[in-house]
This record gives structure tokens, C-alpha cells and sequence, in this order.
């Protein structure tokens, strides 16, 4: 077995690389002389072909020519390349969520203003709904706060209402009193002078009869006491004028007091 396998690898060798060679010898005298001897074929430089056969029998050769034009050659070169943006930005939406829906795809041209994805709404549709809730509880706290507030207000509105009348009637009975007090304090001055004037008079006349014995001491005794009687007691009826006064700021500020109450 190892004989054997020693002996067959050149062999096999020599196979593998004469055998290619041969096709391709094959396929190229193949194609080159089925091409020389087509008559389209436009191989002029060679001694083989339609064109060779021309010349050696005298026959024009049939070419084709071009005008001459100015022209600018270009020159270009294909290479394989990767464009780079001059600026890149990077987008992303304010808020995370799930992808819903994408609405370009990767190269397309977009112009400002364009929505390029949608998320679920579903997450924040509850946010919203939830918001408007709240909204709608302040709102109707609101309108109650107001409604309380115009009602405390027209409560104020309306005792001060009353109290304003209380002072009036306050006012009123005050001026009364005040007027009834003066008459009364005039009334007792008054009194009292005239008595007082009528004492004075009867000790004038006493004391003359007294001189001349008319008339008892102790009359005149009574007379002077009786006198001094009623300077005390206009001087008290003076002094009472004050004293009604007095009273007068102390009822008044009392009657205020029980009228608010």
C-alpha cells in the first residue's frame, strides 16, 4: 500500500496540472480562430482573419471613421469609498417609551418640523387623564372657595349693615338722653338758684326786724342756715351738670356696647 500510493502521486500530480493547461489552450485557439475567421472581426495588425485575406487579394478594406471633435477627456477614477457626514446630530425624542411606529428609514431626506417615529400613547394618555382629573377637583374647590366667599361677604355686608343702624339708633338715643340730662340739670340750677334767692331775701328781711327785736335770734339762725342750705345745694345742682355729664359717656358707651352685642 505505501508502494503504490508513492507511485501514483506524480502521477496524480502531473494530471492536475497538464489537464487545466490542455482546456485552456483548447478554448482560446478555439476562440481566437473562429474570431480571425469572422468577417466583422476588425483585427488589422495581424497576417490571419477577414482583413489579412483582404489585403493579399487586393480588396479594400472596409473601416469605420469618426469625425474629429474637440473634446475634454475625462479622466475618472472609481474607487470604493464611505461618505462621512460634515456634521452629524444625534435625535431623540424628550420622553423614553415604546416605538409604536417609524415613519423614515435610514438615507431618506427629512425637512424640519417632520415626525420621524411615534411612541404608545397609552402611558402618557393616563399621565394626561390623570391631570385633567386633578384640574377638574381644583376647578370645582375653586368655584366652592368663591361661592363661600361671596356668601361670607354678603354676611359681613349685612351686619355691617345692621351695626351702621345700631350706631344710628346708638346716636339717636345718646342725643336724647343728652338732651333730657341739660333740661334736667338746667331744670335743678334753676331750682336751686330760685330757692337759693328766696333764702337770701328772707335773711335780708330778718335781719332789720332782728336789730330792732321784731323778731326772735333763732330766726335768724334758721334764716342763715336755711341760706347756706341753698348755696350747698346749687352748688351741688351746679356739680351735678358734670356729673350728669359723666353719666351721660358712661350710658352712651354701654348702650354702643349692648347694641353690638
Amino acid at each position: 500500500m505505501i508502494r503504490l500510493r508513492t507511485w501514483l502521486s506524480p502521477l496524480v500530480l502531473s494530471f492536475l496540472v497538464i489537464a487545466p493547461i490542455s482546456i485552456i489552450v483548447i478554448l482560446t485557439v478555439t476562440v481566437i480562430a473562429s474570431s480571425l475567421n469572422d468577417p466583422e472581426t476588425k483585427i488589422y495588425s495581424t497576417s490571419m482573419g477577414s482583413p489579412a485575406r483582404q489585403r493579399k487579394a487586393g480588396e479594400p478594406i472596409e473601416v469605420e471613421a469618426v469625425p474629429v471633435k474637440f473634446k475634454t477627456l475625462e479622466n475618472n477614477l472609481a474607487a470604493p469609498g464611505e461618505s462621512v457626514a460634515l456634521q452629524e446630530v444625534e435625535i431623540r425624542p424628550q420622553v423614553t417609551g415604546e416605538v409604536e411606529k417609524v415613519y423614515v428609514m435610514e438615507g431618506d431626506w427629512v425637512r424640519q418640523g417632520q415626525p420621524l417615529l411615534k411612541l404608545h400613547q397609552s402611558p402618557f394618555q393616563d399621565k394626561v387623564d390623570k391631570a385633567e382629573n386633578n384640574l377638574a377637583i381644583a376647578i370645582a374647590d375653586l368655584k366652592g372657595f368663591e361661592l363661600a366667599a361671596k356668601e361670607n361677604l354678603s354676611r359681613l355686608e349685612h351686619d355691617i349693615e345692621s351695626a351702621q343702624v345700631r350706631l344710628y339708633n346708638a346716636q339717636q338715643r345718646v342725643y336724647e338722653i343728652e338732651s333730657l340730662l341739660e333740661k334736667e340739670v338746667k331744670n335743678n340750677v334753676e331750682a336751686a338758684q330760685f330757692r337759693l334767692k328766696t333764702a337770701k331775701e328772707k335773711l335780708e328781711r330778718i335781719k332789720p326786724l332782728i336789730e330792732v327785736g321784731a323778731v326772735p335770734r333763732f330766726n335768724l339762725n334758721e334764716a342763715e342756715d336755711v341760706y347756706a342750705t341753698r348755696k350747698k345745694e346749687l352748688l351741688n345742682a351746679q356739680q351735678g351738670r358734670f356729673g350728669a355729664q359723666d353719666r351721660l359717656f358712661s350710658n352712651q358707651d354701654v348702650y354702643i356696647v349692648n347694641n353690638y352685642n
